[in-house]
């Protein structure tokens, strides 16, 4: 009985190892623009307008997507310190756009990206 034991513990170990877990499987991160108005016509259009989510890359864990997210986003805002962009963002009163970034496993979709989430 003690080796029948055994034999069934060493053949669950190694279903163990051979599944991934539930964390190993492919995530998309996806990337979503909002575009500004000018602060000149807030009062007269109505406000933001929101792309449709794209695919910026796949990772094969939830960690690699995270990482590359914050990569996005740190390039993202050390675009809008150069020169060229505070220049812009003074004559247009503020960011012209922005994007937000969210890690998602395959195979959902959103259909909304903000700073705070996706749905």
């Amino acid at each position: 009985m003690t080796k029948r034991v055994a034999s069934l513990f060493i053949g669950l170990c190694l279903l163990t190892v051979a599944t991934p877990a539930a964390g190993d499987c492919t995530w998309i991160l996806w990337g979503q623009d909002e575009f500004f108005w000018s602060f000149r016509l807030l009062n007269l259009v109505p406000g933001p307008t929101r792309g449709n989510a794209y695919i910026v890359s796949e990772y094969q864990s939830q960690a690699d997507c995270f990482r590359g997210q914050h990569e996005r986003i740190m390039a993202q805002g050390k675009s809008w310190n150069l020169p060229e962009a505070q220049k812009d963002i003074k004559e247009f009163g503020g960011l012209r756009q922005a994007a937000a970034y969210a890690c998602v496993p395959l195979p959902l979709k959103p259909t909304h990206i903000d700073p705070f989430g996706w749905k």
